[in-house]
């Protein structure tokens, strides 16, 4: 929503086609908040047109009673199709991933003409661009400090579970973590290359089965860092090594992870 309302007042006056989608979005009048059996997280609000058409759904969380997310019908309608984790990460998506969403839902509905406005939309969003050249930078700077990453320092973590079914993981991008201010419980790995992996299917999930060299759960309240520990039964890690890893891993992430590691004894 903080997209839309800063769109939004940067498209007064302005009769481009993104400003002209900002606009219709709006609606003439709001329905009152319902319940959508499919959406359990969230009360929906419908925008009508002049004609009473419906032009837009807005999303308003149940707990903090603050819109999240404003769709249009053909949006809202694969959002509340979709599984409940997808739902999850459509809410932590930046708004550029979900303009080329939309893009494909509207060229599958042979709305072309749609698919390329929200194509338009996401390529040229300054989200976008900025995450796209922090991809590319780096990536560069990892490459080129690869050399100089010595072996054998942290102690690898093996699944002790394999026989146990490793789903598709639901993953949590950190940027996503911070910029909505996610307040909640999350698993999280860090794989042997030293990446962070945070979201809330099972660590071996979160690692496909690979080795890792920490693992456990972390809290955050309203997208601040306050706790991690190693609670993790397939991996069951421990001591210093998984401490300095995991630390490393979510300060090298933007959180501050200070003394906020806590182990469990297994």
């Amino acid at each position: 929503m903080t997209t839309y309302d800063r769109l939004k007042e940067q498209c007064q006056g302005s009769s481009s086609s993104e400003c002209q989608t900002v606009n219709r979005m709006g609606g003439f009048r709001s329905g009152m908040p319902t319940d959508d059996p499919n959406i359990s997280a969230s009360k929906v609000v419908a925008n009508y047109d002049i004609n009473g058409n419906v032009v837009s759904y807005v999303l308003i969380d149940r707990s903090s009673n603050q819109a999240t997310m404003i769709m249009e019908p053909l949006e809202y309608a694969a959002y509340r199709n979709a599984p409940a984790g997808i739902q999850a990460m459509m809410q932590l998506s930046p708004q550029y991933a979900l303009d080329f969403a939309s893009s494909g839902l509207y060229s599958s509905a042979g709305d072309y003409g749609r698919a390329a406005e929200n194509l338009i939309a996401g390529l040229t969003s300054r989200d976008y661009i900025r995450d796209v050249f922090l991809g590319v930078v780096g990536s560069t700077l990892t490459t080129s400090a690869a050399g100089k990453v010595k072996a054998g320092v942290n102690k690898p973590f093996p699944n002790l579970e394999p026989a146990e079914q490793i789903i598709h993981p639901v993953i949590f991008p950190v940027k996503q973590i911070q910029s909505v201010s996610y307040s909640g419980k999350l698993n999280y790995v860090v794989t042997e290359s030293g990446e962070l992996i945070i979201g809330k299917t099972g660590h071996i999930s979160l690692s496909q089965g690979g080795d890792v060299l920490a693992a456990g759960e972390a809290r955050f309240v309203n997208g601040n860092l306050r706790l991690i520990n190693n609670s993790s039964g397939h991996y069951r890690p421990n001591g210093a090594s998984a401490q300095s890893a995991a630390e490393k891993a979510f300060n090298k992430a933007g959180f501050d992870a200070t003394g906020k590691y806590k182990e469990i004894k297994f």
